[in-house]
């Protein structure tokens, strides 16, 4: 497996510094957000949706294009579905399953908050995978991290879900902040002890800044932007997803592989950056525009559950994708 992963002198390279400043969006938002408060007699607070995906500009641009492109690599990207077909269909089976039987046994409540429990925390693994690769010893110590994450994930999304008021379970609002306050500190912790196990200064960096983003969900919650800080949550998982396919697809290209019918849109980093995000965007139209209605409701979390489970092997080192995909610091 080693040898597969040598990489020739073209190979392109994911930035690290690139991926750094996406992350730093979530700061743009907070000025914003200061502005508006402090000058601007809160005023955009009240045109804010409950949530981006009621905007239907946000639908098409974001969430399932970058799902698709995914899943056109796994099906139609040179050799690799003979590679991958057994453990992608086992996901297919396992995401149909979910949404056919699960959801009609627990209600389709209850399946919501899963499926937005699950959501968000694909976008939080993804950037824990990432700050991962610039560990030197990652350790036990990182598998808590994750799965303390994990944990903060699902259970913030219930009380979200369900407008729950934490100071009816835990001892009065002293308990319920004292819950909040908890998760943070062990993050603030766990992020100190992995972070000195950055091989360089921007995965440092890089540790630190996702850690604010559970901290700064706090602060848009509190002042009403919650709205805001999903669209920017989901802006920085989707940019880092395509500057993986994109990289992924351009080195394939050079190889001779990769999607067949994208070859010629794959060679230059202009035409790569305008021409694959907006396939991604026309194959997931219908899908897009009509998620909520008919056979689409079916489809939809079938198509992004499956999306879930294959992210989570796809890029690992034992893949053959990552010798397509790298990281320069």
């Amino acid at each position: 497996m080693e040898a597969a992963q040598v990489r020739p002198n073209y190979h392109q390279s994911i930035s690290m510094q690139w991926l750094l400043c996406i992350q730093s969006l979530i700061f743009v938002g907070l000025i914003l957000l200061f502005y508006d408060k402090n000058f601007n007699s809160s005023y955009w607070t009240t045109l804010l949706p409950r949530t981006p995906t009621e905007l239907v500009w946000f639908n098409i641009i974001f969430f399932l294009p970058h799902v698709f492109f995914s899943h056109l690599i796994v099906c139609f990207d040179t050799g690799y579905f003979s590679a991958f077909k057994k453990t992608y269909l086992k996901c297919l089976a396992l995401s149909a399953g979910l949404v056919l039987v699960l959801s009609p046994l627990i209600g389709e409540r209850l399946f919501l908050w899963f499926f937005l429990a699950v959501t968000h925390d694909h976008l939080v693994q993804q950037q824990i995978g990432i700050s991962k690769v610039g560990l030197k010893r990652p350790g036990k110590t990182f598998l808590v991290f994750r799965w303390v994450n994990t944990l903060a994930v699902y259970l913030g999304t219930w009380i979200y879900f369900f407008d729950l008021n934490l100071s009816n379970f835990f001892l009065g609002s002293f308990g319920g902040y004292t819950l909040g306050l908890g998760f943070l500190i062990l993050l603030f912790v766990l992020t100190f002890k992995i972070s000195f196990r950055a091989k360089n200064k921007i995965t440092f960096v890089y540790n630190w800044a996702y850690l604010f983003m559970p901290i700064s969900l706090v602060i848009f919650g509190y002042y009403e932007w919650t709205a805001v800080w999903v669209f920017l949550s989901r802006v920085i998982h989707d940019m880092t997803a395509w500057c993986i396919y994109i990289v992924h697809q351009r080195n394939r290209t050079k190889d001779g592989l990769g999607i067949p019918l994208l070859k010629k849109v794959s060679q230059g980093p202009f035409l790569s950056w305008i021409f694959l995000p907006a396939i991604g965007i026309l194959v997931a139209l219908p899908f897009s525009l009509y998620q909520r209605e008919n056979v689409f409701k079916i489809i939809v979390p079938i198509v992004l559950l499956l999306h879930y489970f294959t992210e989570h092997w796809l890029w690992k080192k034992t893949q053959p994708t990552r010798k397509y995909v790298s990281f320069k610091f």
